[in-house]
């Protein structure tokens, strides 16, 4: 007899739906960047859990502590489901309050210190507070109890972008660097945080409307009851328009993917949830009665949920970007080489390849990065399976004849730059392309790059600022060196960073295009 009580206590419905949010932020639209940029899952299943145990559990107590303070307001508008001294005593609500707020801090805070984030301990533990804030006093005031609870539903998808953003930044902090990865993946869940906030914020004056009687006779100074039934609806049915707009502004001008009219994003968010949100107003001002605006709040729950199930779309198409035929790998551990591949929006797996860069003495200028650019993929090789495809790559600095290599010290990198200063030199890389069973194809690309005269600071300055060793001539073009440094130059920008970018995506799309049915 107590359990049916309790779960409508906690709102279950509203459990069930915060659970399924956070699970597809997480598997369904961060795991699906991170595979764009060639990154796995980071975050390990209990972790997880733990991350959406402790935000169930605070909302539930949230819930609690509500009708806790609400009993008066709910004997006038909903007696009907009155559970807070009905069922329950106000004394045993307290304590289930108490109970589900330290289990889900403590869980919440455990979490964190797993992450090693404390930005995150600090959500879990201003939440709960604001939360009792809102019962006790807040929701009584105008809109600052809506704007509580719609910023605590913005955090839901902040918290899984923190969770995946500070695992990345631990495990890969260099490249992480150079990659937009980070960046993405908070501008996805960004987003998602700003619906959640526009469309609760959008239920929860629905529900002022819905809940008119008790606030009145409670003097509580809800939206409705400070500027009246029909222009609250104004102001309602603004935002929806707002969220409309902005829905369709970065559905047509900033997603990734094909977003053409008969593409499957385009679909969903013309029948799946702007046809919703439109129902929404049109049924919003034939609200008259409570009832009415019970509707008009389902509804608002259903346009929420169409609204997060977009994240299935988000993961169906990042899952067919180019290429999708292969399972490319990049046999690099440069950060700009994975920088400028994951800017094709490929996903791929970078891997280390432990080869002899040697190579016969009498090669000269692209012969030499096309030779270890091949040593690289043989060496790889025999760790291919049949829908794996190897890109290595390989490049050198060749000045009047000499191979420039990449330094062996802060004195050699110097050494280097002073021989380029004053000189036109050439930058050759080598890309080579292995499939399982098949010979290897290389392309060289060559670029003609001049530097001004540099002076002996400006070359100190470089080399002990950037310590360029990782870099063939001990400079790289995108750093300041290069800002100060090149006054001409002759083939691909890219190329001379390491990468030619763009030769890589033609040949990519030359042999996808032949290899298709």
């Amino acid at each position: 007899q107590m359990i049916r009580p309790l779960l409508q206590l906690i709102r279950w419905q509203n459990l069930i739906f915060l659970a399924i949010l956070m699970y597809v932020m997480h598997y369904w639209v961060a795991a699906a960047v991170m595979h764009s940029y060639g990154f796995p899952n980071q975050l390990p299943w209990w972790l997880v859990l733990m991350l959406i145990s402790a935000v169930l559990l605070i909302a539930a107590g949230g819930y609690v502590i509500n009708d806790y303070f609400d009993v008066k307001i709910d004997r006038i508008n909903r007696p009907e489901r009155l559970v807070v001294t009905q069922a329950v005593s106000k004394e045993q609500a307290m304590r289930l309050f108490q109970v589900l707020t330290a289990l889900g801090v403590a869980i919440g805070v455990a979490a964190a210190i797993v992450l090693r984030d404390w930005t995150i301990g600090t959500i879990f533990v201003l939440i709960p507070g604001l939360l009792w804030f809102y019962s006790s006093s807040y929701k009584r005031q105008l809109l600052v109890g809506n704007l509580i609870v719609s910023f605590a539903a913005a955090v839901v998808p902040i918290l899984i972008a923190l969770a995946n953003v500070t695992i990345l930044r631990q495990r890969y902090s260099l490249v992480m660097e150079y990659l937009p990865l980070p960046h993405d993946i908070f501008v996805w869940l960004g987003g998602f945080a700003l619906f959640a906030f526009l469309t609760t914020f959008v239920r929860e004056v629905i529900k002022d409307l819905q809940d008119q009687m008790g606030d009145r006779e409670l003097e509580s100074h809800s939206l409705p009851i400070v500027i009246g039934e029909m222009w609250t609806k104004v102001i309602v049915t603004t935002l929806l328009i707002i969220i409309i707009a902005l829905i369709c502004f970065v559905h047509w001008h900033y997603l990734p993917y094909n977003v053409a009219w008969n593409s499957l994003s385009t679909r969903y968010v013309c029948f799946g949830v702007l046809v919703p949100f439109i129902c929404e107003i049109i049924l919003l001002w034939n609200a008259r009665i409570p009832s009415d605006y019970r509707n008009a709040q389902l509804l608002m729950k259903f346009c929420m949920f169409m609204g997060v199930m977009y994240s299935f779309v988000i993961h169906n198409m990042l899952q067919r970007m180019p290429f999708p035929q292969w399972n490319i790998i990049l046999g690099s551990q440069s950060p700009r080489r994975r920088e400028l591949l994951a800017g094709l929006d490929i996903p791929f797996t970078a891997v280390t390849i432990d080869a002899d860069e040697s190579y016969p003495a009498d090669l000269q200028a692209g012969d030499i990065p096309s030779y270890i650019s091949r040593a690289k993929a043989h060496a790889y090789v025999s760790q291919l399976a049949d829908n794996d495809l190897l890109i290595t790559a390989d490049t050198i600095v060749w000045l009047n004849g000499r191979m420039l290599g990449k330094p062996h010290d802060i004195d050699d990198a110097k050494a280097m730059l002073r021989a380029l200063s004053g000189q036109t030199h050439q930058v050759y890389t080598a890309v080579t392309f292995m499939r399982k069973g098949a010979e290897p194809e290389t392309l060289v690309d060559k670029t003609d790059v001049t530097f001004r005269t540099l002076t002996d600071d400006e070359i100190d300055y470089y080399v002990e600022k950037y310590k360029p060793l990782d870099k063939a001539g001990a400079y790289g073009v995108q750093e300041w060196i290069g800002y100060i440094g090149v006054t001409a130059m002759h083939g691909s920008y890219f190329n001379v960073m390491g990468f030619p970018i763009e030769r890589v995506y033609e040949w990519l799309a030359k042999v996808s295009t032949q290899s298709r049915p």
